[in-house]
């Protein structure tokens, strides 16, 4: 198993957008880019940037689910 780049954010902590942007890329980059602009339209969003900052957590999970 390969060891994470970064710590994971503890769960008191709100997902900031740096953070969700740093790792949709690494997602993206790693070919899912098709499941990442999927799971920002989910959210009712065009692009990053639109969704909602109390949706952050939520989208990095499920982000973490298509690895």
């Amino acid at each position: 198993a390969e060891a994470p780049k970064e710590q994971p954010t503890p769960k008191d902590e709100p997902v900031t957008f740096v953070q969700l942007r740093s790792r949709l890329s690494e997602i993206s980059r790693s070919g899912k880019t098709a499941e990442v602009k999927e799971l920002i339209a989910k959210y009712g969003a065009s692009k990053l940037s639109d969704i909602a900052e109390s949706d952050y957590a939520a989208v990095l999970a499920e982000a973490e689910g298509l690895v």
